[in-house]
């Protein structure tokens, strides 16, 4: 009989270790895709105006990427029931260590040394690069001292590496998710619906490209006069080239006053030029904007706008509600949903069966936008910053920041997901107390929206004032 369950548990750790080695080898095919993926956004996106290319900066950018994927892909996994529990969670644990490594101490501590490439005295470099990282890492280890991040019902046994710094990291990632949610939510209807499309006529557009030419003419005739009086200075010096300096002074002192005068008016016109360019330009948008609207997919867009919009307004009123009443929400969007429909319609259908389908489908296409979304943030910031800093600085800084906003998006994925699917994150990080990182976000998300409402309003009213071109 002994022997019998010996050799069950000799054949049950077996399986076990073959299951994990087929979930490896699985898990890293697809991380090497991911990778590949990672790199050719990185090349075709990022740096094609760019020469020089620091090998190991693409690498670091590439691998946040797939690690970041393998996190979301093992969610999928976790929906679907693909592979085996115990290799599900020890490659969870495996991939967010890998993450916590890249954000916390790989890419911080290169960009510390990165900073100071340039000087040519090495121990002043490393010690400059020890001092920067220094202060980072005691910032990411102090700021737990200020936010509860420990669930009240955790064990000393629970807290380990792993939730030491997701916890600390999940405070910048939540912040950073919940700024770039509040103005999505206010922006995402302001850029969708036709009713906030500026109505511009032919007329607009030709007064404003007459004003434009009108500038034109007057900048060349300034420059005319000024290119004369110039000629007329230069001559008056040639020929009283033994006059006392004082007198010099006297006789050119109104022609240089005049010269100063015409190249701060020109100086003046220029710049009213340029704005009047780029107020030109804004006008051909907006009356692009009018004629794609009137489109069969430009309606479609602008439903699926009002459609979002609801969504956005929805979220910020339960956010509201959520803060002043302090209240959590327990049932993840799929079943709340299913079951007001279950209830209203009479349906006879298995919630739960159902659930499991809806979420795979909700959580894939969550995963899909958020992706898409923050790389094109990634390009904005990248296109916006890359000619002022150096380009190798700026893609270091938004790995991190890619690797903090995903690995925190899982964190607060756990609330999107039906309790059965749960299970593991909860498990993996079970001393971190989810409900403040939930509060943190609504807080957080609320003050961005209301923050967002403000600056579109004003860059609305200035770009009206554009438009007007008086």
């Amino acid at each position: 009989m002994e022997n019998i369950h010996g050799n069950l548990d000799s054949l049950e750790i077996k399986t076990s270790f073959f299951s994990l080695i087929y979930s490896g080898i699985v898990l890293l095919t697809l991380f090497v895709v991911y990778y590949i993926i990672g790199h050719l956004f990185f090349e075709n996106k990022l740096y094609t105006d760019y020469e020089v290319k620091n090998n190991f900066v693409r690498i670091l950018f590439s691998l946040v990427f797939a690690g970041s994927c393998s996190l979301f892909e093992l969610v999928i996994f976790e929906i679907s029931d693909v592979l085996s529990l115990s290799s599900r969670r020890f490659y969870w644990k495996l991939f967010i260590y890998f993450m916590l490594f890249l954000v916390s101490v790989v890419i911080p501590s290169y960009q510390s040394y990165y900073i100071f490439r340039f000087s040519r005295i090495h121990y002043i470099h490393l010690t400059f690069t020890i001092i920067l990282y220094s202060l980072y890492a005691l910032i990411f280890w102090k700021i737990a001292i200020y936010f509860p991040i420990y669930s009240k019902y955790a064990q000393p046994k629970d807290i380990n590496m792993l939730t030491e710094g997701i916890g600390r990291v999940g405070i910048f990632g939540v912040t950073f998710m919940a700024i770039l949610s509040g103005f999505g939510a206010v922006n995402s209807p302001y850029t969708t619906l036709s009713i906030f499309i500026k109505p511009i006529s032919k007329e607009d557009i030709n007064m404003a490209e007459r004003k434009y030419q009108k500038t034109m003419e007057n900048i060349l005739m300034k420059k005319r006069r000024l290119l004369k009086l110039k000629e007329k200075y230069n001559e008056s010096e040639q020929q009283n080239p033994k006059q006392s300096l004082s007198q010099l002074f006297n006789i050119f002192k109104p022609k240089t006053n005049e010269i100063n005068k015409l190249n701060e008016e020109i100086q003046e016109l220029e710049m009213f030029n340029r704005q009047l360019y780029q107020a030109i330009d804004e006008l051909y948008i907006e009356k692009d904007k009018i004629a794609f609207s009137q489109t069969w997919q430009g309606k479609y867009n602008n439903f699926l706008g009002y459609f979002f919009s609801g969504y956005c307004l929805y979220k910020i009123v339960m956010t509201v509600v959520n803060i002043l009443f302090n209240r959590i929400g327990e049932t993840d969007p799929i079943t709340y949903g299913l079951d007001i429909v279950v209830q209203y319609f009479q349906l006879n259908i298995d919630i739960n069966v159902w659930s499991k389908q809806l979420s795979f489908i909700f959580i894939g296409v969550l995963i899909l936008v958020s992706i898409r979304s923050l790389l094109i943030q990634i390009m904005k910031i990248f296109q916006n910053y890359s000619k002022a800093l150096s380009p190798d600085n700026i893609v270091l800084f938004l790995a991190w920041f890619m690797g903090t906003y995903f690995l925190s998006f899982v964190l607060m994925m756990r609330m999107n997901l039906p309790p059965q699917y749960r299970t593991i994150i909860t498990d993996v990080l079970k001393s971190i107390e989810f409900d403040f990182y939930q509060r943190w976000f609504d807080v957080i998300f609320l003050i961005s929206a209301l923050f967002s409402i403000v600056f579109l309003y004003m860059v609305d009213q200035l770009q009206k004032q554009k438009l007007i071109l008086e």
